[in-house]
């Protein structure tokens, strides 16, 4: 090999391998700034089906912007241990760092759903369910009436029906009591908003009575289409 072409090819093997320094320290960069991402943005609440393998949930998270990247996701879950991931529902927020996304997805799903006309007993199991939930103490703390709702009648009575639907997240740390009151002042929040003493007075019957028969419709008619029939049969 002539000297000049001996200088060419060092030359063009100097220059490859700049470039692929250059890579390296990008790639190093980048995954240094996925890794530790922030401040954290808006809640969001993801479900995991059950079955999902750990490049779906991946996806997921991905998708609904709690991480940049699902690749470097996964890329973290090699390097640090890929978590069991139990199906349900998990409350995180947006631009989330890598850790605590892991840290989450291994202590297990943390949002309790309430479904329309589900009772206490029904809510409590639920509780049960979910990551730090505790349903015998969410049941006592309802039976010994550690919280009311306004729209509660006098006397012993109970909050069957009085609890607000929708997904709740169940912080670590948090008490049986605080969910339980997080879930009657959304009842209370969403019925005002509904006007409901204003229907119930219409109707001549308490706030109270008009929850009860809704409770019974709800449970009772089950699909939407039934609802109108049941209330009717309930109110004649």
């Amino acid at each position: 090999m002539s000297l000049e072409r001996r200088r060419i090819v060092l030359v063009a093997g100097g220059a490859l391998l700049v470039v692929v320094a250059a890579l390296l320290v990008w790639a190093v960069v980048w995954y240094e700034g996925e890794v530790h991402a922030g401040p954290p943005g808006p809640s969001v609440v993801v479900d995991v089906t059950p079955g999902s393998s750990a490049a779906k949930v991946a996806g997921e998270l991905s998708r609904q912007g709690v991480v940049g990247s699902s690749l470097a996701l996964r890329m973290y879950f090699f390097f640090h241990g890929t978590p069991v991931v139990r199906p349900g529902g998990y409350g995180l927020r947006r631009n989330e760092n890598l850790a605590a996304v892991r840290a989450a997805l291994a202590r297990g799903p943390d949002v309790v759903v309430v479904p329309p006309g589900f009772t206490v007993r029904e809510t409590a199991a639920r509780v049960d369910e979910v990551a730090g939930g505790d349903g015998a103490a969410f049941s006592r703390a309802a039976a010994d009436r550690a919280v009311f709702s306004r729209y509660e009648p006098p006397g012993p009575g109970n909050l069957d029906g009085l609890l607000g639907t929708g997904n709740y997240v169940l912080a670590p740390g948090e008490s049986s009591t605080s969910l339980l009151a997080q879930m009657v002042l959304r009842f209370d929040t969403q019925a005002q908003a509904a006007g409901l003493e204003a229907g119930a007075a219409a109707l001549d019957i308490t706030p109270y009575q008009a929850v009860v028969v809704a409770s019974i419709v709800q449970k009772e008619g089950v699909y939407p289409q039934n609802l109108a029939k049941v209330a009717r049969v309930v109110y004649n």
